[in-house]
Order: C-alpha cells, then sequence, then structure tokens
C-alpha cells in the first residue's frame, strides 16, 4: 500500500513545478502528474500482485471457507472442511462462526487500504478512529467469542486504539493551528486547550499505560476466577470421599484419556474421571459435550495423554469415535487399558466377534466416518481393536482384566482404581507409592463457625453422616444465574448453611447419575446436597429446602426412598421428581406398586380400626419424625402423593 504513498517537493515556484518521490525511498521518482516511471510502475504492479493475494485474496478465502462450513458449524457437527479450518472458528460461538473473516477485514483496512484511500493525514485518521469505534461497537453488541474474557481483552484492545488514533488527531490539529497562528502558542492554548505537543504525548502515554494497566487488571481477575472455578469444580466434584493419592507427572499434557460410550455410561465415568484426578493429582481427560468438533478428541485428547482407559459397555464399540480413538492410541503406542464397568452388559466374545464382522454391523453413517478416517480397508483398525480385548482372554494372573463397580461402597471403588492406576503405571514404566488411606470425607469444618466445640460430637449431634462434603467457600455465580442466598439455620449452638436439597434415591440403579446430580446442584448454588440411604441420613431432610426422588426401577422397592419420602411429605417440605432416563422407570408399574405398599403395610387390626375411625392412620413401622416439626400423615397419605408426584 505504501507503493502509492509519495512525496511531493517544489522544484521551481515561478513555473509550478512539482516532483514527487516514493515516501518510503527517496531515490524511487513516482509516476505522476503525467509522468511515468518505469521503476515505480514495476514496484506497483508487484504490490497489486501481493494485495490480491493478501488483503483481497485471503478475506475472501476466509469468508468462502466459512461460508460453505456454515451449515455443519450451525449444527455444532464437524465436516471434513470445519475440522480442516478450526483455527479460524473454534475460538467464536457458532453463531459468530463468520467473525474471524470480519477481523480480518478490519486489520487489513486499518494497516492497508487506509493509506490508499486520501493523502490528507487528518481525513485518514479521522476515517481510522470511525472504523475503529464502529468495530468496537460491533464487539461489543454480538460478543462473538466463546469465554467472555476474550470479549473483555479485545474490546479493551480495541477501546486502546481509538485512544490511539483521537491522541494523534489531537497532535495533528495542534500542529496545523500552530503554523496558521503562526507560533502563537497563547492562541493554540485557547483553540486547543493544550500548551504544547508535549502535553498531548503526555496525556497520550498516560491513557496507554492506564489502559494497559486496567488490562493486566483484567488478565489477573480473569485468571484468578479461572483458579477458583477449578478449584470450585474440584470442590464440588462427584467424588466426595478422600481417596488415597499419589503424584502422577504426565508425560503429555493428561494423565489418562477415558474413552466411553456417552450413552451407556456418561455418570460413570464422569464419577471415574473426578475420582482418579483426585488420586492421581493430576488432569484426565474427559471429553465433553461442548465439543464441536470431535476430531479435537485425537489432537487434544489421545494424543496428549499417557495412556488411555477403554469403559467397557455394551455398545462402547458401536461407536466409531471410541473405535478410531483406540486406533489414534495403538498408532502412537500411546498404551491402552480396557475395564469392564459392572452391570453394562458387556460380553468379550461377543465384542470380538462384532470386530471380525463390523462392516455388517455398523450402520452406513458410522462406516463412512471410519472409512475416511481409515480408508477403504479397516484390517489396522480390526486389529487395534482385537489386540484391546486379547486380554479379556489372558489366563495369566498379570494380564487379568479390571473391573469397576460405580455402585459399590467406597473401600471397593478405591480399590479398584488403585488397580486400574497401578495397571496404567506399569505399562508407562512408572512406580506407584500411595499415601494416605483414604475414607468418607464427611462434613468439613465451615468458615462461619460460631461454637468452638468438639467437632466430632457436633457431627455426632448433627447425624449427617451422609452429607456431601463442603468447605462452604463464597461462590460468585455469572448474571445469568440465580444468585442463592446461603442461609444459616442454628442448631445446638452452632450455625452452619444447610444443605440445599436431599436427593433420595435407590443405590443399586443409579448412584453414578447422582453423584453427577449432587456435583452439578452443588457447584451451582454453591450449597451442599444430602444424599439418602443410610438410616441416619434420614434426619438431614429437616434442614434441607426440599426433596429430590431419583425415579428408577426399583426406587418404590427401596424401603429407605419410601421411608425419606414419608419424612419429606411429613415436614411439609417441597416434593421432587427426577427421571433419569433407561433406567426402568414405569408410570404404569409405580401405581401397582404403590397399592401393593399399601396393602401390605396394614395389618388387620388396623384396617378394621380404620374403618370404625374413617381415616388412615397406619404409619411407616420404624419410622420415628420429630412431631414437633411435622404433622401426621399416612401410608394412604404416602401413596397418595408419590401417585400424584
Amino acid at each position: 500500500f505504501k507503493s502509492w504513498s509519495c512525496v511531493t517537493y517544489e522544484v521551481d515556484s515561478s513555473i509550478n513545478a512539482y516532483e514527487s518521490f516514493l515516501r518510503e525511498d527517496v531515490s524511487v521518482q513516482c509516476s505522476e502528474f503525467g509522468f511515468t516511471s518505469d521503476e515505480h510502475e514495476a514496484i506497483k504492479r508487484t504490490s497489486i500482485f501481493l494485495i490480491v493475494i493478501w488483503p483481497v485474496g485471503m478475506v475472501l478465502l476466509y469468508a468462502t471457507l466459512l461460508f460453505f462450513s456454515r451449515k455443519a458449524l450451525l449444527a455444532g457437527e464437524s465436516s471434513q472442511l470445519s475440522h480442516a479450518i478450526r483455527f479460524l472458528h473454534r475460538d467464536y460461538e457458532s453463531a459468530f462462526f463468520f467473525y474471524e473473516a470480519i477481523e480480518l477485514f478490519r486489520r487489513t483496512f486499518l494497516t492497508g487500504w487506509i493509506i490508499v484511500i486520501s493523502s490528507s493525514t487528518f481525513l485518514r485518521l479521522t476515517i481510522a478512529l470511525l472504523m475503529s469505534v464502529f468495530f468496537f461497537a460491533l464487539l461489543v453488541m454480538l460478543a462473538p467469542y466463546k469465554k467472555r474474557e476474550d470479549d473483555f481483552l479485545a474490546a479493551a484492545a480495541q477501546l486502546v486504539l481509538i485512544l490511539i488514533y483521537f491522541g494523534a488527531m489531537l497532535l495533528h490539529i495542534y500542529d496545523e493551528t500552530y503554523e496558521l497562528t503562526n507560533g502563537d502558542k497563547e492562541e493554540v492554548s485557547r483553540i486547543i486547550g493544550f500548551d504544547s505537543s508535549d502535553q498531548i504525548v503526555n496525556v497520550m502515554i498516560a491513557s496507554a499505560f492506564s489502559m494497559l494497566g486496567i488490562l493486566i487488571i483484567l488478565v489477573l481477575f480473569i485468571s484468578a476466577k479461572a483458579y477458583r472455578d477449578a478449584a470450585n469444580e474440584l470442590h464440588w466434584s462427584t467424588c466426595t470421599m478422600k481417596p488415597p493419592v499419589t503424584n502422577w507427572k504426565p508425560r503429555m499434557r493428561y494423565a489418562m484419556f477415558l474413552s466411553h460410550y456417552k450413552l451407556e455410561c456418561s455418570s460413570d465415568a464422569r464419577y471415574m474421571h473426578d475420582t482418579l484426578r483426585k488420586m492421581l493429582k493430576a488432569p484426565v481427560f474427559l471429553d465433553s459435550s461442548e465439543l464441536t468438533d470431535l476430531r479435537a478428541l485425537f489432537s487434544q485428547g489421545v494424543h496428549q495423554s499417557d495412556c488411555l482407559v477403554l469403559l467397557c459397555t455394551k455398545g462402547v464399540l458401536h461407536r466409531p469415535w471410541c473405535l478410531l480413538e483406540i486406533l489414534e492410541a495403538t498408532m502412537r503406542g500411546i498404551p491402552i487399558v480396557p475395564v469392564i464397568v459392572a452391570g453394562k452388559g458387556f460380553d468379550a466374545f461377543a465384542a470380538r466377534d462384532f470386530v471380525h464382522k463390523i462392516e455388517d454391523h455398523l450402520d452406513d453413517g458410522a462406516l463412512k466416518l471410519l472409512r475416511e478416517h481409515c480408508g477403504r480397508d479397516l484390517t489396522h483398525l480390526k486389529e487395534a481393536v482385537i489386540s484391546v480385548l486379547s486380554v479379556f482372554f489372558e489366563t495369566r494372573r498379570s494380564k487379568a482384566h479390571l473391573m469397576w463397580k460405580p455402585n459399590a461402597d467406597d473401600a471397593q471403588i478405591v480399590a479398584g482404581l488403585q488397580d486400574l492406576v497401578e495397571r496404567c503405571a506399569s505399562l508407562t514404566g512408572r512406580t506407584i507409592k500411595w499415601e494416605g488411606t483414604g475414607g468418607s470425607s464427611g462434613i468439613h469444618v465451615l468458615p462461619s463457625w460460631k461454637s468452638t466445640g468438639n467437632m466430632g460430637k457436633l457431627m455426632k449431634n448433627l447425624n449427617l453422616n451422609n452429607l456431601v462434603r463442603s468447605s462452604f467457600s463464597t461462590v460468585e455465580h455469572s448474571s445469568t444465574e440465580v444468585a442463592t442466598a446461603l442461609s444459616m439455620v442454628s442448631f445446638r449452638g452452632a450455625e452452619y448453611k444447610k444443605p440445599v436439597v436431599f436427593i433420595s434415591f435407590c443405590h443399586e440403579d443409579c448412584l453414578s447419575d447422582v453423584r453427577v446430580l449432587q456435583a452439578t446442584i452443588s457447584q451451582r448454588t454453591g450449597r451442599a446436597v444430602a444424599l439418602g440411604g443410610p438410616p441416619r441420613a434420614i434426619h438431614a431432610i429437616q434442614h434441607c429446602d426440599a426433596l429430590v426422588l431419583v425415579l428408577t426401577r426399583n426406587v418404590l422397592k427401596t424401603p429407605c426412598c419410601l421411608a425419606e419420602s414419608y419424612q419429606a411429605i411429613a415436614l411439609r417440605k417441597p416434593f421432587i421428581t427426577v427421571t433419569i432416563d433407561s433406567r426402568g422407570y414405569d408410570f404404569d408399574e409405580a401405581g401397582t406398586q404403590l397399592d401393593s405398599i399399601l396393602s401390605s403395610t396394614y395389618s388387620a387390626a388396623e384396617r378394621e380400626s380404620e374403618s370404625h375411625n374413617g381415616s388412615s392412620s397406619a404409619m411407616l413401622p420404624g419410622l420415628h419424625v420429630d412431631r414437633q416439626k411435622s404433622e401426621p400423615i399416612s401410608i394412604r397419605d404416602l401413596r397418595e402423593r408419590l401417585a400424584i408426584a
């Protein structure tokens, strides 16, 4: 663009003769005023070619590529083209996938096109200032970045640019006014408001440093917020125990990559992820539903992990991405450790037969995806998967296969994961040294305790052994979230922040799912969530805001769930039901089960008493309700409330 920027000199004023030379190199005479300079013309031809390639061509290329990828990007799907150009759109919201082309146009305009618009410096500065204000307003209005802090940083950077252009305009006006007033500084000061150009420069420098300070503060704030968010996520993780730990130092970025079929074991994978992260004191990769381009699983996940853990469930090998993750790990020499998830229907023999005839079993979409990655011949893929499955057919003890039971007690869960970690360590040439013995975390001391009595005695009084751990630190919420006030209740002279809800559920049906639900509610509200199950846990209901009953196949056959529901209704607590997909709850069957509960609970004498008194007064045996805080209810009342729920 500077090829057209020439400076003109007066040669002879009597005949009004001028000559112009290239500003960047005054040895080159410009082609102007009817004069043609071969050297300058050659420079301009080269410049036109480069302009077509970069300021014009690249902007059009970016826009064209993003345009043809728009359907996949807006749908949150992956295609070969969207994957290849992911560097153009991965930082932006899907609705603003095109913003990188706009950004490139802004940069090329302010650094290039503005030079050829006019020879007037003041006009250039004015246009540049107006364009900067326009793009600043567009950025603030759209907020196109996925991360809010990126929007803040981009806006701050553009605001600095606006201040620079404005300061440059002031300098230009000052110099022009100084010449027009023949160097009368008092007149210039009266018009402009500055005594010298140095004052303008000092104000510009001060403004620039002020904005720099604001940017530094903003970066520190963003970093602190990211640290708090990470600490909050770990604090309210699905793992509520204190397992033994080891110091696993990843050679790449992650200690492990968890490959799993979300439809069958997403909650189990989340619980394993949180527990392993605690045990290893290192990051563990678990792919998120927020990933718009699943091919990033390879470059950002598998390739960056020390080993791959395959969670074996009935349909895990039906998922093409799991197959490709196995192939990628095999090709990279990354150890693969298969782990059978108990109760998920995995059969090693059926899995092996499935792999041998994979073309006959997978649908067209899955086969197309595999062949896009592997080519027409899937032999290498089959060999990689069969090699992983071979561990299930080994008889040597050193090759004994691993099984993980997510619904087992804490000790069994920890033992299973210790076996997994030690297997991964042996495959990666590590020696594991465990610290701590693990155990339930129970309740942690609150920062705002007003009583300094014995903590053990207080926990005994509280009877909240199953309450999720918490340090109850203050949690900041975004403007889009409802900030729930952390209420306080008095209990035997001490104050603590009460749990937000009590979750009643059947452990055998959905323990992992409930742990995920527990962690999610705690992260959103900053408050503990009590879990049902142990007999003494029922006393926590009176301190919760509401009861959540998780509807699964056996929930109405579980005595503690019925007792907890009874307690919540008696205490007039809000009653919320949550149904988990694929967990076998049948609404029609539920009515039959409730009728069965009603008929089996009443004795003949109670029925006779009811017929004489005209009311249903039978209570659940062995359930003790705080009479001062509850109202008497009957089994029939419970049945009706559960039926409504």
